[in-house]
C-alpha cells in the first residue's frame, strides 16, 4: 500500500513536471500579449478565441506526455498494484482537464480529446515500465 501511495504521489510529481515544461516551452514560442488582462470573463474568452492551433497542439500534447510520464512512474514505484496506480494518475490529469476546461473556454473538440487522452496514455506509461516476459519457445 505504501509503494502505491508513493508511487501516485512520485507519478503526480512526474506529470506536474512534464506539464510545467511544456507550458515554459509554449510561453517561450506563444508570448502572451503585452496588456493582458485576464480578470474578466471576456478577456480571458477574447484570448482563448485568438489561440493558434500550434499552441492548443501544444496543450494537448503536454496532457498526453504528463500521463505517459506520471503513469509510467507511478506504476514502476507501485510494482505489485501498478495498474491502479497509473489509472489514479490518469483520472488525476482527467479531472485537471475538466477543471482547465471550465476556467478557460476552448472548443468543444480540444476538451473532448483533452479528456479522453490522460487516462489510455497513463496506462501505455503502466505497460511500458511492465518487465518483459521471456518466452521459453523461443529461448
Amino acid at each position: 500500500m505504501a509503494r502505491t501511495l508513493s508511487g501516485i504521489l512520485l507519478g503526480i510529481l512526474a506529470a506536474g513536471l512534464v506539464v510545467t515544461g511544456f507550458v515554459y516551452g509554449f510561453l517561450q514560442l506563444h508570448r502572451l500579449p503585452d496588456a493582458t488582462d485576464f480578470a474578466t470573463q471576456e478577456s480571458l474568452l477574447a484570448y482563448a478565441g485568438s489561440t493558434p492551433a500550434s499552441a492548443i497542439a501544444c496543450m494537448l500534447t503536454a496532457w498526453a506526455v504528463a500521463a505517459l510520464a506520471g503513469g509510467g512512474v507511478a506504476a514502476w514505484v507501485a510494482r505489485s498494484s501498478h495498474g491502479a496506480a497509473a489509472l489514479a494518475i490518469g483520472a488525476l490529469l482527467t479531472a485537471v482537464v475538466i477543471v482547465h476546461a471550465t476556467l478557460i473556454p476552448h472548443a468543444e473538440w480540444v476538451t473532448v480529446i483533452g479528456v479522453l487522452l490522460p487516462i489510455p496514455f497513463a496506462v501505455l506509461g503502466a505497460l511500458l515500465t511492465m518487465p518483459r516476459i521471456q518466452s521459453q519457445a523461443f529461448a
